[in-house]
């Protein structure tokens, strides 16, 4: 949803404010983690990263065939969610 402001046809250039907007419409991110994941964004060892990815999805009520997502994995260890998807 483009704010009512913005015109089409307005170079990004001209408005530094909103760029970020357009970023966030152009790029893709995964909508589930992994302990992978999770080892790379808090610089954990392996086990330690599956340890956490388990205790979240503990939290959240998660059956073993269900995933995490990022949102869930942000949320519960109280992490600003663009600085996790950044990461990714």
């Amino acid at each position: 949803m483009v704010p009512p402001e913005i015109t089409y046809g307005m170079p990004i250039l001209c408005l530094p404010a909103i760029s970020q907007f357009y970023l966030r419409m152009t790029k893709k991110y995964r909508l589930c983690i992994s302990a992978k994941d999770i080892a790379s964004v808090l610089d954990l060892s392996p086990r330690q990263a599956q340890r956490k990815y388990q205790q979240a999805k503990d939290a959240y009520g998660k059956a073993s065939h269900q995933h995490l997502t990022v949102h869930e994995f942000a949320a519960y260890y109280g992490l600003p969610i663009e600085d996790v998807i950044a990461r990714l």
